[in-house]
């Protein structure tokens, strides 16, 4: 068995089909909410998810989400998120083989646009091991950790961004792995942005978190 968290803030335009690949897995479902104003938590209610309130702040929501969790391995997701068919032969993969690591998946966006392919081909680099890539997934590829590595690590920080960049780097290139398969997440940020734009404005953000840039302005940047 495993505990699903997922953040939660207005999404409940994307989050129906996870929630329905999760309630047929019949996984534990942990929705950790930043005061929605649409139907997310009642889409969460009907899914009989336990749920967590509180401001919105992505790394705060994963900790008190993780809080919640009452199963020894945990797995992050966002809530635009759909998993492959077969994510579950994955996640038992990896708990049976690899039980001292975290995992992530690959990640695809849902749509047709050929800057969407460019983007997957930077993500798949930038998690790619070390050093023909920086073993560095985000917070939109999912992540898979055993509630003991969890506790290791000191957990998610109450950040606004950059969370998960934080928590990959407190486990460390040595336990991190590709589960295989992929997650699709929407692109509907993206598309408004440009699939380019974004992925070049990320990619500074992510080189001023590197040079010490204090959050909250890179948090307001982001926006």
């Amino acid at each position: 068995m495993i505990s699903v968290i997922i953040p939660t803030r207005n999404t409940g335009r994307t989050f129906p089909v996870l929630l329905n690949q999760l309630v047929a897995a019949g996984v534990q479902i942990i929705v950790s909410d930043g005061l929605s104003e649409d139907n997310s938590l009642d889409l969460a209610a009907n899914a009989g998810a336990n749920i967590a309130m509180g401001q919105a702040s992505r790394g705060g929501q994963l900790r008190r989400g993780a809080a919640l969790a009452s199963n020894d391995w945990m797995l992050f997701l966002h809530a635009d998120c759909t998993l492959s068919e077969n994510w579950l032969d994955l996640i038992q993969h990896h708990i049976n083989h690899h039980p001292s690591k975290a995992g992530f998946f690959g990640l695809k966006y849902n749509s047709p646009k050929l800057a969407a392919r460019w983007v997957e081909l930077m993500v798949t680099w930038r998690s790619f091991p070390f050093p023909f890539g920086w073993t560095l997934p985000y917070g939109d590829q999912g992540l898979l950790m055993s509630r003991s590595l969890y506790e290791e690590t000191g957990g998610y920080p109450d950040w606004p961004l950059f969370e998960d960049v934080k928590i990959a780097e407190k486990l460390g290139p040595s336990r991190l792995r590709n589960l295989g398969g992929k997650i699709t997440t929407c692109h509907a940020k993206h598309e408004d942005d440009g699939f380019i734009k974004r992925g070049w404005r990320n990619f500074k953000l992510l080189r001023r978190y590197k040079r010490g840039d204090e959050i909250e302005a890179l948090f307001r940047d982001y926006h």
